[in-house]
């Protein structure tokens, strides 16, 4: 998401926890009254930065999977009613990763076949030039996020595998979440979604 309003949700979520804002803050140039301002502008170093504060704070390297899937439509603020206003998944889907998304790259391969006959499209994270454990963070968030976005949005998403190219943390942790295998020490972190297509129209799900 625009990368005020991610560090606003953050402080919310650790705020919850008992954090202060200033530790959460730490060594990042931002104070917590300045992110409500329009003008105040974050970049992905400060982002970065608060994110390695939560980890630290918190001493769970799997807190970005927390964050994921307790985020709501409300903590994207603007953003969602673009995310609701979207006439299909896909469209959802792209909205979100220009603008919603944590600041790592994240590519989405359209509709396809496997060997099997089944049809899915998957999500792949990548970090270039950051910390493991910050990418780790980032791309458990993100994938929790878009779990908990096809409820939000009506349309669960029904996936096949997931696949994280790093070490497990309390396994039982995602596979709770996801509803399928999930495997570590993968060479790439990628989430593949059966169903909903990406052309599922929302717009016949709000009026239905």
């Amino acid at each position: 998401m625009l990368l005020s309003v991610r560090i606003r949700h953050y402080l919310k979520f650790m705020q919850m926890r008992g954090f202060a804002a200033d530790a959460v803050l730490s060594n990042s140039g931002l104070h917590a009254p300045s992110l409500n301002d329009p003008s105040c502008l974050v970049d992905a170093r400060q982002c970065n930065i608060v994110a390695g504060n939560i980890l630290q704070l918190t001493g769970d390297p799997g807190i970005g999977f927390e964050i994921g899937t307790r985020t709501g439509l409300d903590d994207f603020e603007s953003i969602g009613a673009a995310l609701t206003s979207a006439t299909t998944l896909g469209q959802a889907v792209q909205l979100w990763s220009r603008y919603a998304s944590p600041p790592i790259s994240l590519s989405f391969n359209k509709q396809r076949h496997d060997v099997e006959g089944i049809s899915s499209w998957s999500v792949e994270a990548r970090g270039a030039n950051i910390d493991d454990a910050i990418f780790r963070f980032y791309a458990e968030e993100a994938f929790g996020v878009g779990m908990n976005l096809g409820r939000l949005l009506g349309t669960p998403l029904d996936v096949r595998d997931v696949s994280f190219a790093f070490r497990a943390r309390r396994p039982g942790r995602y596979e709770d979440h996801f509803h399928c295998p999930v495997r570590f020490d993968a060479p790439r972190t990628t989430l593949r979604v059966v169903a909903p297509s990406l052309q599922y129209s929302l717009s016949d799900w709000r009026r239905a």
